[in-house]
């Protein structure tokens, strides 16, 4: 039996996004205006109590985006609002699992912080980071607890070449670890990343 992720219809005047069903391995491009991922954002995953449209579905049971179960296998990447300011790089990196409540290894905790370059700067407070900071320590909490999916926000055009460079090789990294599968949501058309995304999805116009 196919894990997938899969919503129905979600409605942004004057667009919807068709209810789709993507497996959890699988890659996906969604291609949302700048002006409209916000919209896209609430419904999809911060709905009104009642109005969930996304649910994630592991063999038999079927968890909605309300459910604490779903974000123990759904890992999100949008823009900067992945780190607590007032706390250090490190907690950052390990708050999911103690939210969460699962037990990782002092010698794997090393290992991601050796993999993300934070050698130097683990214990520093997190404060005001570029976003591919955000990106790096969101990426490292997947290695440590590895989701079913990731949902990424496009960050790349706020990245310079290098940067965008090493968040690509440590993405790519991060599937190949995890087996993770990617949604990745961009007001471009299409992005450079050395990945094939077999299921490309848009908003259509309601009239």
């Amino acid at each position: 039996m196919v894990n997938h992720v899969c919503w129905s219809d979600i409605h942004m005047k004057p667009y919807v996004l068709r209810a789709a069903q993507v497996a959890c391995e699988e890659y996906c491009f969604l291609h949302i205006p700048e002006a409209q991922q916000l919209a896209w954002l609430h419904q999809m995953f911060f709905p009104e109590q009642g109005s969930e449209c996304v649910y994630l579905k592991l063999g038999t049971r079927s968890y909605s985006v309300t459910n604490p179960c779903f974000w123990q296998h759904i890992k999100m990447m949008m823009g900067c609002g992945s780190l607590m300011a007032n706390l250090s790089l490190y907690d950052n990196l390990l708050l999911p699992s103690l939210y969460h409540g699962y037990d990782v290894s002092s010698e794997k905790v090393q290992e991601v912080i050796y993999m993300l370059d934070l050698k130097d700067s683990c214990y520093e407070q997190a404060g005001e980071r570029h976003a591919e900071m955000h990106a790096r320590i969101t990426l490292g909490q997947c290695l440590l607890h590895p989701p079913k999916m990731i949902v990424i926000q496009d960050i790349c055009t706020s990245l310079s070449v290098l940067k965008k460079d090493l968040f690509y090789e440590l993405l790519q990294m991060t599937l190949d670890e995890t087996g993770a599968g990617l949604c990745y949501v961009s007001s471009s058309e299409s992005v450079s990343l050395p990945i094939h995304f077999p299921h490309y999805l848009m908003l259509e116009p309601t009239c």
